[in-house]
């Protein structure tokens, strides 16, 4: 989104789904979250907290499936889904490809609100007039809020934006349901 909102003519359209974006408000709440010491952080954002103490390192695919398929999260995931993680997210000497110390500072370092630097600059960095699509959002509004959704609507009026009946997990849960979602607005046009 961030190359569609700074180059449009690159892009024919888009599709967004469920993006973690935020409102001002929550921007500001980030940004003052961003002045705790990052030793802190991790005790406190769930997010954090849960990269950090992730366990990452397994005797085998084998238990590394037992693991990740007994956490509630997964739970929910379709077996293809949780057997393609396993596939590529496993390496061969059973560790976790995506270092759980990067997925934490991923997290340390959402976006918020810059002090020093213009808010329309980061709301900007996403969102142009010219951005044509569709934009998915959970009507349960777990990462993504109604006030956000609004603020979006107006920055991207040419965004078609839809609501699905799901959670933010949705693709992980029923790929084909969201397939076919998928599918069905890009031949809507």
């Amino acid at each position: 989104m961030c190359v569609a909102g700074r180059r449009p003519e690159l892009f024919e359209k888009l599709i967004v789904v469920d993006p973690p974006m935020f409102d001002l408000k929550m921007r500001v709440f980030i940004s003052i979250g961003k002045a705790i010491p990052k030793q802190l952080v991790e005790n406190v954002h769930p997010l954090v907290k849960g990269a950090v103490r992730k366990r990452d390192q397994f005797s085998s695919k084998t238990e590394a499936g037992e693991y990740f398929r007994s956490r509630s999260l997964f739970k929910s995931f379709d077996r293809t889904i949780v057997d393609s993680f396993l596939e590529h997210g496993i390496d061969n000497n059973n560790k976790l490809v995506f270092p759980k110390l990067a997925e934490a500072n991923m997290y340390k370092t959402t976006p918020g609100l810059e002090l020093n630097s213009n808010d329309t600059d980061y709301v900007g960095q996403y969102c142009n007039k010219l951005v044509k699509g569709t934009f998915f959002h959970s009507h349960e509004y777990e990462f993504l809020n109604r006030n956000s959704v609004a603020e979006l609507k107006q920055l991207m009026p040419q965004m078609r934006f839809v609501e699905f009946e799901h959670n933010h997990f949705w693709p992980f849960q029923d790929p084909d349901s969201f397939t076919s979602k998928i599918l069905e607005q890009i031949n809507a046009g």
